[in-house]
């Protein structure tokens, strides 16, 4: 089944892409060879648009028109810079996010590593195009500045000295803008290039109409523009849109708020927010297309534990919905995902004095802020609780949690169906996926009481196994006795004892109080250096600090042995006797 992506309107017709006409092939317009997408981010899209295959769009059209929809996007990629420092994941993240949209019905344009002159032209073809589409779609992601509040995308040829006095080497977005929404009725830009400048602290660009060259913002946006000769800032989108078609859907997403810089990920990956579009984007399940940003947005918040957060600009005169239900071949998958996605729209409506809250108690008790937020919502801790209400309430629930993790850890159930189910819970519970969680858990346990049977008659036939082989050594140890080596009898006493001591006390009393016999026929028959202090030591062991919880009976018994019948062990070393000397007979009497 399509994908719907719709705008409501009254008594509206519905158009779809890809149903009436086909789509054209994909054009590709890079000047490096396309690479294939990763298999863990194929795996990733499998899992979330298996039956995603269209994107519908219903529009307030007359009831009779029936017509296809067009969709285009043009996705960039630029990140081997020549003059600048290189960026490793936008070419990753420009393939993943184009093969999304092209299964989404898009017909998608991927350009790669642009110049100013063909980023420029690729841009200028892309409006074009809008003129004979119904949505346009722009993901960008690359180098990004901003200055006197214009949004700036930087060609991989950008120079420091060719700027500072042309700023023909950048291409400016409020322009762009403009001129798609003058073409398109729907367009939407996302612009993962809100990262740190990266030109040179003093850098000013001379803008046209700024009487003097302006400053390059450090880091990210500006604030949003205010009032007056001296705003600076991304521009709002006015709702009345240019003049030329009716623009009902305007709306610029930004990877990162305005003054933060955004996160360009682990090389070889994917940024925080291409990774979250990835993962939402596709699989909306029909929601307004306002809170699957939201989603998009504390996803990101949540990855980079705090550190970046991504930020909308939109006009809407329609209220849009993205995506349609997609069914993922794994229903434990889809369950996590989905109640991660009400975590996240929960999330999306707390005030900041309650985010700081969770932020601080995040690192106060070694929990993931996702753990945080879901123990809160769990809690019933409504929205507008005093961030001190908040802290005591969290505090009591999430007492010991990293050392329950670091002890869970350590432990591994080598059932496979239990082994899976506890990976699939604890992975639940670091998304936030509380419910989800205690699912696996119970099934896990449902589990446990299935083998419950199998596994006594395996503890019998282990404990069996543990008895036969404290035998072999108790009959090594007679062996010995027979050859008089009673200190390496006493040795395999004591093994046999120590194999038994946690599965048979009887067998175990014997085996020590064997050893302990053995070691006082070594000192009381062949003299043997330390064997009775040796047995005294293990004896008083046996008595104060046991190895086995003893019956009383069993003790007392350790005192009682067949060697300690004909000497006490606790007495003194016996000393040798002392014989009575005669006096010599002399004749003097």
């Amino acid at each position: 089944m399509p994908l719907p992506l719709h705008i409501a309107a009254p008594d509206s017709a519905t158009r779809a892409i890809g149903q009436a006409a086909p789509l054209r092939p994909v054009d590709r317009i890079c000047n490096v060879a396309p690479i294939a997408l990763p298999g863990l981010f194929r795996w990733r899209l499998a899992v979330a648009l298996i039956l995603a295959a269209f994107l519908h769009l219903c529009l307030s059209l007359p009831a009779s028109a029936r017509e296809p929809l067009r969709g285009i996007a043009l996705v960039i990629g630029n990140g081997d810079y020549e003059h600048l420092d290189p960026l490793a994941n936008p070419e990753n993240d420009a393939e993943a996010v184009e093969d999304l949209l092209d299964q989404l019905g898009f017909e998608t344009y991927l350009s790669i590593d642009r110049d100013a002159r063909r980023l420029r032209r690729d841009l200028q073809n892309f409006i074009d195009d809008a003129q004979e589409a119904d949505v346009a779609l722009l993901y960008y992601a690359g180098h990004g500045i901003e200055a006197g509040g214009e949004n700036f995308l930087v060609p991989v040829d950008a120079a420091t000295e060719a700027i500072a006095s042309d700023i023909g080497g950048l291409v400016a977005m409020n322009a762009f803008i403009s001129q798609l929404r003058e073409n398109v009725p729907v367009a939407v830009i996302l612009l993962d290039a809100c990262r740190t400048n990266p030109f040179p602290e003093d850098l000013r660009l001379p803008l046209p109409g700024q009487p003097q060259p302006v400053a390059v913002s450090a880091v990210g946006l500006s604030p949003p523009a205010r009032p007056g000769p001296d705003a600076r800032g991304a521009r709002a989108l006015n709702a009345s849109g240019p003049a030329g078609v009716e623009n009902l859907v305007a709306m610029v997403g930004f990877a990162a708020e305005p003054g933060q810089a955004a996160l360009d990920g682990v090389p070889g990956a994917n940024s925080p927010y291409a990774e979250a579009l990835l993962r939402h984007l596709g699989a909306a399940n029909g929601a307004n297309f306002s809170t699957v940003m939201s989603i998009v947005s504390e996803e990101v918040y949540l990855k980079t534990k705090g550190h970046q957060r991504p930020w909308i600009n939109q006009s809407l005169r329609r209220q849009l919905f993205f995506g349609g239900t997609s069914e993922m071949r794994d229903a434990d998958t889809a369950a996590v995902t989905e109640e991660r996605r009400g975590l996240l729209v929960h999330i999306a409506g707390l005030s900041d004095g309650q985010r700081a809250t969770v932020e601080r108690l995040a690192v106060d008790q070694g929990a993931p802020m996702d753990v945080v937020y879901a123990v809160m919502r769990a809690a019933g801790i409504p929205a507008t609780a005093p961030p001190s209400v908040v802290e005591a309430k969290l505090r009591a629930r999430l007492d010991d949690f990293a050392n329950q993790q670091d002890r869970a850890a350590s432990l591994d159930n080598p059932d496979p169906e239990i082994q899976r189910l506890t990976k699939l819970a604890d992975a639940a519970e670091l998304e936030g996926a509380l419910n989800a969680a205690n699912r696996f858990r119970d099934q896990a346990k449902a589990r446990v009481s299935d083998l419950r049977q199998t596994r006594d008659t395996q503890i019998a036939a282990l404990k069996d196994r543990i008895l036969e082989d404290a035998d072999v050594f108790a009959k090594s140890a007679r062996t010995k006795r027979l050859l008089s080596s009673y200190a390496a009898a006493a040795q395999d006493y004591e093994t046999a004892f120590r194999l038994v001591k946690d599965w048979d006390s009887d067998a175990a009393f014997d085996y020590r109080r064997r050893q302990l016999s053995e070691l006082f026929d070594a000192h009381d028959k062949i003299g043997l250096d330390g064997a009775l202090s040796h047995m005294q030591t293990a004896a008083r062991q046996e008595i104060e600090t046991p190895s086995v919880l003893w019956s009383d009976p069993k003790r007392r018994g350790f005192s009682n042995t067949s060697a300690m019948r004909r000497r006490s062990i606790f007495a003194k070393p016996p000393m040798k006797p002392t014989l009575n000397k005669r006096k010599p007979i002399t004749n003097g009497r």
